[in-house]
């Protein structure tokens, strides 16, 4: 069912323009105007390919810390071999807590990723968006790119949406946008209070400056940098 639905998706996103067509716009009008975003800095092209390059960065900053936590017996001998023994005592202890604390974070990325997935299916379904599975589980996976992902999913839905109705696509991308400020304000502090024990307004702080400061990876990578140092910090003033 996913494969076919996401097929028939790729296939019927050309005919939206035939919609513009409904709405008395020429779809020539519309291409002789596309010149015009290629000076606009947010355009929906630029977007994509930000999304596609993060999303490269993304997967391989989940993969490394996978094999990371993975690894984390070998790094305990190597901690007994190169430190002494007061040494190896506190590195072992620093190992096992960002075991523990970023398995947390891993595990709750994967979960927002479900929730925010589910959200999605069950909106679109109800507004009667065609393609609401395929289309739930990009939004589930682009959660992982922060802000321009769910940006991403919305206009992707809005244009599915016009292939019904200009309302639907109004409807589909007001979703999307109510998804976003869910997962910003409530969904995201929430699990990481639950899973990490951080104040839900350090959260929103830390992703807030991780993104002003290094951008999507800044805003991806806040929360284990933070608990990184937390930790550092819980030990060695032992």
């Amino acid at each position: 069912i996913i494969v076919t639905e996401t097929t028939n998706l790729i296939k019927i996103l050309p005919s939206t323009l035939d919609k513009f067509t409904l709405m008395g716009v020429n779809p020539i009008d519309i291409s002789s105007q596309l010149k015009l975003l290629e000076n606009i800095p947010g355009s929906f092209a630029t977007t994509v390919l930000s999304v596609f390059s993060n999303l490269i960065s993304v997967f391989a900053f989940f993969v490394i810390t996978f094999y990371l936590l993975l690894e984390r017996k070998n790094f305990e001998k190597y901690a007994i071999k190169f430190f002494n023994q007061k040494d190896s005592v506190k590195v072992i202890e620093i190992l096992k807590l960002l075991e523990l604390r970023l398995g947390r974070w891993v595990s709750g990325q994967f979960f927002l990723m479900i929730l925010i997935g589910i959200l999605s299916y069950v909106g679109y379904l109800t507004i009667g968006l065609n393609y609401a599975l395929p289309l739930g589980i990009i939004a589930g996976f682009l959660e992982m790119v922060p802000n321009i992902g769910p940006v991403v999913t919305s206009i992707l839905a809005g244009l599915v949406g016009l292939t019904v109705s200009p309302t639907v696509g109004l409807i589909a991308v007001g979703w999307g946008v109510i998804v976003q400020q869910l997962e910003n304000n409530f969904i995201v502090p929430k699990i990481m209070k639950d899973n990490l024990g951080i104040n839900p307004l350090v959260t929103i702080f830390l992703i807030a400056i991780g993104g002003s400061l290094a951008g999507v990876i800044g805003a991806i990578i806040a929360i284990p940098l933070f608990l990184t140092a937390s930790i550092f910090y819980q030990v060695l003033k032992k």
